[in-house]
């Protein structure tokens, strides 16, 4: 028996979001393409830097909504007390956290020792470790 059959049709809104969904979805993988052609398996370079600034970030605590067994919830999080310098890098101004002793040693424009890496494609710079 060869019936006829209806062609099935979908409708607009059902092919709108599936549209939608397949952008959203290409967007996110090529997203993480980027960053990891950008920061993968990246050599660390040795150079000396300039402090420009430096700050202490006090301890803290902030919020979270997180929703636990249908509920929503509002949990603390500490966070710890920082003390971070600014430094160029090669003519790149980035921050890093550093221990209290190396922070009480140096001030604006001292000189220091940089373990660092820069990013493939944004040329955006990593520091690794500070030290005098």
């Amino acid at each position: 028996m060869g019936g006829w059959t209806r062609p099935v049709t979908v409708p607009w809104s059902t092919r709108l979001f599936l549209v939608i969904g397949v952008v959203v979805v290409a967007g996110v993988l090529l997203y993480y393409t980027f960053l990891t052609i950008d920061g993968i398996a990246l050599a660390d370079r040795d150079t000396v830097g300039t402090v420009l600034d430096k700050r202490y970030q006090a301890a803290g605590q902030t919020y979270s909504t997180q929703i636990i067994g249908n509920r929503t919830v509002v949990v603390p999080q500490a966070t710890a007390a920082m003390y971070i310098v600014r430094i160029d890098v090669e003519g790149v101004l980035s921050e890093a956290s550093v221990d209290k002793s190396l922070y009480d040693a140096v001030g604006p424009n001292d000189r220091v020792h940089v373990a660092y890496q820069r990013r493939r494609l944004t040329g955006a710079v990593q520091i690794r470790s500070v030290r005098p």
